[in-house]
This record gives C-alpha cells, sequence and structure tokens, in this order.
C-alpha cells in the first residue's frame, strides 16, 4: 500500500516541472511534442519500483497551452496535467486501476504539492545540442551539502506562453529539456529524447469528462485512498 501511494506521489509532482518563456519569437516555434525519457538515480533503488515507473513521458505544446502524460507499467497508473499559461490554470488527472478523479489548481493552490530541496540556479555560457536542437545549460546548486549539483538544460527555440508559472523552476522562462527533481526520497532524471515541431489538435489540452471533478484537498485524499486500497 505504501509503495503504491509513493508512486503516485512520485509520478504526480513530474507535472510540475516543464517550462518555456516568450522572447526571440522571431525564430522560436510555439506548437509541436517532446519525447522525455525518464530515469531514476541513486543506490540500493527498489527493483519493484523501478519496474512499475514510467520510462517516458510526453508533453505537448501550443502557445498558451502545455499537456503531459505519464502512465506505469500495465497502465495500472495514469497521469495527465493540462496548463493554460496566460490564465495561470492547471487541471491534473488520475486514474488509478478504475478509478478517475481530477482537480483544477490556480497560482495559489499549485504550490500545495510542491516538496523539494532548496537550490540556487547558475547561469552559464555553456551549450549543448539535445533532442535536434541547441540548448543551453545552467547548474543547479542544492543548498543540502549531500545533494551533488545537477544541470538544467533548456531550449530557447520554442515559444509557449508562460507555462513554467506552476514548478519549481519557475526562475528559468524556457522549455526544459533536461532536469533532475527530487521527491519521497527518489531523484528523478528528464532528458528530452525527441523534440518534433507539428501541428496539435486543441482537444489533446482538454481534460476528460471521464473523471469526477473534485477540490485540490479531496484530490490528495483521494490518491491516498486509491492508492492504499491496491
Amino acid at each position: 500500500m505504501l509503495l503504491f501511494f509513493r508512486l503516485s506521489l512520485i509520478i504526480f509532482t513530474v507535472f510540475f516541472i516543464v517550462s518555456c518563456s516568450s522572447v526571440g519569437i522571431n525564430n522560436r516555434k510555439d506548437e509541436g511534442k517532446i519525447i522525455y525519457d525518464i530515469e531514476i538515480l541513486g543506490d540500493n533503488l527498489d527493483p519493484f519500483m523501478i519496474s512499475m515507473m514510467p520510462s517516458q513521458a510526453e508533453f505537448y505544446f501550443k502557445k498558451e497551452k502545455t499537456a503531459m502524460f505519464l502512465s506505469s507499467k500495465g497502465n495500472l497508473v495514469r497521469f495527465a496535467a493540462y496548463s493554460n499559461g496566460k490564465e495561470k490554470h492547471i487541471t491534473q488527472e488520475i486514474k488509478l486501476m478504475n478509478k478517475k478523479v481530477k482537480s483544477s489548481f490556480d497560482a495559489r493552490q499549485i504550490f500545495f504539492f510542491t516538496d523539494h530541496p532548496s537550490f540556487t540556479i547558475i547561469q552559464t555560457d555553456f551549450k549543448d545540442s539535445i533532442a535536434g536542437t541547441y540548448a543551453n545549460i545552467d547548474v543547479i546548486i542544492y543548498d543540502q551539502i549531500n545533494q551533488k549539483e545537477s544541470a538544467l538544460i533548456y531550449s530557447e527555440e520554442i515559444h509557449v506562453e508562460n507555462p513554467n508559472w506552476y514548478n519549481i523552476y519557475n526562475d528559468i522562462p524556457f522549455v526544459l529539456l533536461q532536469y533532475e527533481y527530487d521527491q519521497f526520497g527518489l531523484k528523478l532524471r528528464l532528458r528530452a529524447k525527441s523534440l518534433e515541431f507539428m501541428a496539435i489538435e486543441n482537444s489533446v489540452f482538454e481534460s476528460s469528462d471521464e473523471y469526477r471533478e473534485v477540490s485540490p484537498e479531496e484530490f490528495v485524499d483521494e490518491v491516498k485512498v486509491i492508492a492504499e486500497s491496491l
């Protein structure tokens, strides 16, 4: 029970990470899809937990709208997030087995879920090629001494309005192509493996009517109840 609860919340927090900006618009594109590989970092990892974690995440963007999707192995746990950077509104969905719930959050409510070590972002002049695009590299220095620094890689080529408003990297005004995230004792690394500029249907950014709408507080309680019942 505890294992599935931990799994559910770990996957859920991945939604709070992808971001972008609005400068240099002439040479940038605002519609497409990114596929991220997900890696679990650390020693003495639980093999069963690793086998249940999603290995990839799909991220879609179109102007001020974004959508991200993750599913555990066997589609036992599925998450979706739909954000509007212009309105600063995000809807989260969770499906565990046959139970489906969703909730909407504004800029104040979304940080109710934030649980991450404090850090400082060091800007650098380093560049990297990732997922077929030229990207900038910054360094994350954590306040905790036992936390190793990590690379934060982002692209200035993609233009989406304000989607970084809802995550812990909201000081970075660009799409993240690689980042690390600590949550519930696990460190996750997401790295973009592909970036494709393409037309995306508006329906991709719409939450499903099959999910029962609950308050943010009820949403967290539902996650606990569903996970503990497995």
